[in-house]
């Protein structure tokens, strides 16, 4: 067994069994690829030869590391970290025009590792390496590429952005199965922002149980603080939730159901959120949509008899955005009575479509909550922006924003 420098997984599980291959997967700001450096860097720490496969520029990575007090830099330079940035134009070398073929991207990857060595290799993400599997049955190439990096000699670690482009979602699930163990990382919304969690689904060789623990990033670095010893408790789609529940008049919990994995983040982390997912829809040219919202029609014609009002409703209008957002979909609160909603792999007919979805939804429970009448319920205000659309418009947000304020110019 070998440590990966993830406390939890080390005290609970005694770490990764050396020469498997491992897949840590979540949605976007997660803490993938810090997972990943501390793997890396536990490794280093040891004496391991390293290699890092990245999406991302080589000196952003270093820098990124230094943050997180993983010295890369060193380790690049004395050879015992190699650092490969995937290509820009990896989409067309992986068209069966093209020529290549996942062998010969293994072969690649071998010659700058010493399989007699051992060491610890890092793939983040593997996403890009599974449109190697079109035209192909998705579990014969799962076995091939987990079955070729183990060949390889280190022991792999897998980051996977999930969910996938529905084209790759069944071979990332035969991956899944390929891997000696999987590891998911969430963000799960509470009152008044949300928590990170960290769930083994499964990890071969060790407890035949499946645990997750609530973590945090300290330092730029993920840490496990006193209170999550005990596994967190995980809300899956379909079960209930205590979830961003509102408060009742008399400021305790009102009764509340909301589905859980939808990403409500806080700033600045959405903003960030916001340029990966727009920087991910330029590089793989896909679509990408915003959508905004104004709940001050709402809020301000609510009457005083009304069962809830101010920021208790904003709360529970908050989990109906939830029940109506899918897996994919991210929620932010954008300011008091703004909320904006990243759209990935949504086109604009398609943002659309979740607009008049929301809005209905959002008709039913304030009617049915007593909220409103029917006759005096208000409209809600949204404004949407989408790549490629508004390519030339800049910013999508402040695209959404500007239309926002003025309707009649969207």
């Amino acid at each position: 067994m070998i440590v990966t420098g993830i406390d939890k997984l080390d005290a609970e599980f005694g770490g990764f069994e050396a020469g498997r291959v491992y897949l840590v997967k979540g949605a976007s700001g997660t803490g993938k690829t810090l997972f990943g450096l501390q793997y890396l860097a536990a490794g280093l720490d040891r004496g391991e030869p390293g290699l890092l496969v990245t999406s991302e520029r080589g000196a952003s990575v270093v820098q990124e590391g230094e943050k997180a007090g993983i010295a890369l830099g060193p380790a690049i330079t004395s050879g015992r970290l190699t650092l490969l940035e995937y290509p820009e134009e990896l989409e067309a070398l992986c068209s069966p025009v093209s020529g290549l073929e996942l062998k010969d991207i293994l072969a690649e990857l071998s010659r700058h590792l010493h399989p007699d060595l051992g060491g610890r290799a890092v793939i983040d993400p593997v996403t890009p390496l599974l449109q190697f599997a079109r035209g192909r049955e998705p579990a014969a190439f799962a076995r091939a590429l987990a079955g070729g990096l183990a060949a390889l000699g280190p022991t792999v670690l897998l980051t996977a952005e999930a969910p996938v482009p529905p084209d790759f979602q069944l071979v990332l699930t035969a991956l899944e199965g390929q891997a000696y163990g999987t590891i998911e990382l969430s963000l799960v919304p509470v009152a008044g922002g949300f928590d990170r969690r960290m769930r083994i689904t499964r990890l071969r060789g060790g407890p035949a149980r499946q645990a997750a623990y609530r973590f945090e990033i300290e330092k730029d670095r993920i840490a496990f603080p006193e209170r999550a010893h005990a596994p967190a408790a995980i809300a899956r789609r379909g079960e209930p939730a205590n979830l961003l529940a509102p408060l009742g008049d008399n400021g305790g919990p009102a009764v509340a159901r909301a589905e859980a994995p939808v990403v409500i983040a806080a700033p600045p982390a959405y903003i960030q959120h916001l340029g990966r997912e727009a920087a991910r829809a330029q590089r793989y040219g896909r679509p990408f949509s915003v959508a905004l919202f104004s709940l001050e029609p709402i809020l301000e014609g609510v009457g005083r008899e009304a069962p809830v009002r101010g920021e208790p409703l904003v709360r529970r209008l908050l989990q109906v955005f939830q029940t109506h957002s899918r897996e994919t979909e991210s929620i932010a609160r954008y300011s008091y009575d703004r909320v904006v909603v990243f759209l990935p792999e949504t086109p604009q007919e398609g943002a659309l479509v979740y607009v008049r979805r929301l809005q209905q939804g959002l008709r039913e429970t304030l009617i049915a909550e007593r909220v409103y009448e029917p006759a005096s319920l208000p409209e809600l205000r949204y404004s949407v922006a989408s790549y490629p659309e508004d390519l030339a418009a800049g910013d999508l947000l402040d695209v959404a924003l500007g239309r926002l304020i003025a309707p009649s110019e969207g």
